[in-house]
């Protein structure tokens, strides 16, 4: 996206270089990724930064008005409230498509949000390992002038809250098994916390408790939530196993409500250049623009369940379309150049955490999905120079 960035670095690129990147990830945690990671950083001009930024920020500031925050409750089925909920989420994400304005100039729009923590150390390995195989200075992979040691003092800041971290857990349903587990990794090397299964979790009354190295009985104190209720009553469960919507007492680092308040289902609330429109199924009676618009069931995520041409008669076989949106289609631009001369897509996400100090969502850095298909998705696109990444600002 900034030619002469690209040209540098396709310059420097072999594939022995390559490799010793790839390896350089992996070594950082001892483990490997569980998808594919992108080759290449993504260069980010200062034009499609400063987008991002404002889009970011336009978005936040919706979500938190007081319009959107008295019906998004909405959002959430009554058998999936969590109680306990806090004020506002520690986490957001937003994911943009990037296409080309009427100027032929890369542009953010949004297609997909969740108040969830996204992967926040896969990034510091990426980094860490392109800067070791290749020559990047006068580069970073964060927002303003930040530091990866302020980088990672946030994020402990963030999940521990002043908690011991043996008292502080990050779960999931069968952590090592996600897609997303070199973060799980990450978090362990970097915060030492552990990761628990929520199926190893042990619910004495209110109280919760994990099983440590040693095999003894630990308190949790915190929980840096990752597990999705959509994926976790899709599994079997003995009845008495803590699934989240017990009231427990422990401290939610993200807490579950907000993966669904701020969600697909805020879509059709957001106003804005870099957003685009959306629309509740219900509240659609255009039939015939539906070949503009993509359908998104609202509780799903990893794009399951999304349809890219859904027609008349997909719809008409919906009987419940409470829980269902219409997104109008977005085209992404292929603009990431490979040294072979193959372009791919790019998708980008934006990853904000709440500076509790200062009442305010501080941006982070960013995540970068790149693919060859019409579904940006890590487990679809296996070519060269396309997989999971990080975006880079000069």
């Amino acid at each position: 996206m900034t030619p002469s960035d690209r040209q540098f670095f396709n310059e420097q690129y072999t594939s022995k270089k390559n490799l010793q990147f790839q390896f350089l990830v992996q070594k950082i945690y001892d483990f490997k990724p569980n998808f594919k990671v992108l080759e290449t950083p993504v260069f980010i001009s200062n034009q499609l930064k400063s987008k991002l930024i404002e889009a970011s920020e336009s978005i936040a500031q919706q979500l938190q008005s007081t319009k959107y925050r008295m019906i998004a409750h909405q959002a959430i089925p009554l058998h999936w409230q969590v109680p306990n909920e806090d004020e506002h989420p520690l986490f957001l994400q937003f994911d943009f498509a990037i296409t080309l304005d009427k100027y032929q100039q890369p542009e953010p729009q949004l297609i997909e949000m969740q108040g969830f923590p996204a992967l926040f150390f896969f990034q510091h390995a990426a980094w860490w390992a392109f800067q070791s195989a290749y020559d990047l200075s006068g580069y970073t992979p964060y927002f303003g002038d930040m530091t990866t040691s302020q980088y990672i003092s946030i994020l402990r800041k963030a999940i521990l809250n002043n908690h011991d971290p043996k008292e502080t857990v990050l779960l999931e349903i069968n952590p090592w098994q996600q897609r997303t587990a070199i973060d799980f990794a990450g978090a362990s090397a970097l915060l030492n916390i552990p990761i628990c299964n929520i199926s190893d979790t042990i619910l004495k009354g209110n109280k919760l408790y994990y099983r440590n190295n040693r095999n003894q009985l630990t308190p949790i104190k915190r929980i840096c939530n990752r597990v999705i209720l959509d994926e976790l009553f899709r599994k079997e469960m003995p009845t008495n196993q803590f699934n989240l919507l017990q009231e427990v007492d422990a401290e939610w680092a993200g807490h579950p409500n907000w993966f669904l308040k701020y969600s697909k289902f805020a879509l059709p609330y957001i106003q804005g250049d870099y957003s685009p429109k959306s629309i509740f199924l219900n509240d659609w009676h255009n039939q015939d623009d539906i070949k503009n618009y993509v359908l998104k069931p609202i509780y799903s995520f990893s794009g399951n369940g999304v349809q890219l041409n859904p027609t008349k008669e997909i719809i008409d076989q919906i009987k419940n379309k409470n829980p269902y949106i219409l997104q109008k289609k977005v085209t992404y631009a292929p603009i990431l150049l490979s040294p072979k001369g193959k372009l791919s897509k790019v998708e980008i996400r934006v990853i904000l955490i709440r500076d509790t100090d200062k009442s305010k969502y501080k941006l982070m850095t960013t995540l970068v999905r790149s693919g060859q298909r019409n579904i940006i998705n890590t487990q679809l696109n296996q070519q060269e120079w396309t997989g999971g990444g990080i975006g880079l600002f000069s």
